[in-house]
């Protein structure tokens, strides 16, 4: 929750020890590692089979919920991916595939109580730093080609 706090200090010193300190050490695999878990945190879902069941008072649970704010959870999950490469990202894809739209499809979760859980894996999924580094390229080409053919009309 410190990654997207209000106050720009403590919003940087949060980024640099994750992405400076922490990740580094875990073999820059601790972002992708918990970007599904962090789902299931942010939005205070405790009803998952497997993840979000850490031992917690609901008021130590609510001071990491970020339910209400849609944009800062979004926020962090493209800080998560932003330090991800190809293969982590496309493992986060088939994660967010089988935790989240698996578990929804096969009834193991509610579509009622995940409601935020799915739109934010939908979001994810559909989200531009989920892209595999080849196909942002290719987007970044073809919307320059057809920059240059708009220009040439």
């Amino acid at each position: 929750v410190a990654l997207v706090d209000d106050s720009p200090i403590i919003r940087q010193q949060a980024r640099n020890c994750l992405l400076k300190v922490l990740h580094p050490k875990s073999g820059n695999h601790l972002c992708h590692t918990y970007l599904v878990e962090s789902i299931f945190v942010l939005n205070d879902f405790t009803t998952h089979a497997t993840f979000n069941k850490f031992p917690s008072t609901p008021e130590e649970r609510a001071r990491f919920s970020l339910a209400s704010d849609q944009s800062k959870r979004r926020e962090v999950y493209a800080l998560l991916l932003g330090e991800c490469n190809d293969e982590q990202r496309f493992q986060t894809t088939s994660k967010l595939c089988e935790d989240v739209l698996g578990a929804v499809a096969d009834g193991a979760i509610s579509l009622d109580s995940a409601d935020a859980v799915l739109g934010d894996a939908l979001h994810i999924l559909s989200s531009k730093e989920i892209r595999l580094s080849a196909v942002q390229r290719f987007a970044a080409a073809s919307s320059g080609a057809g920059e240059e053919e708009e220009a040439e009309k």
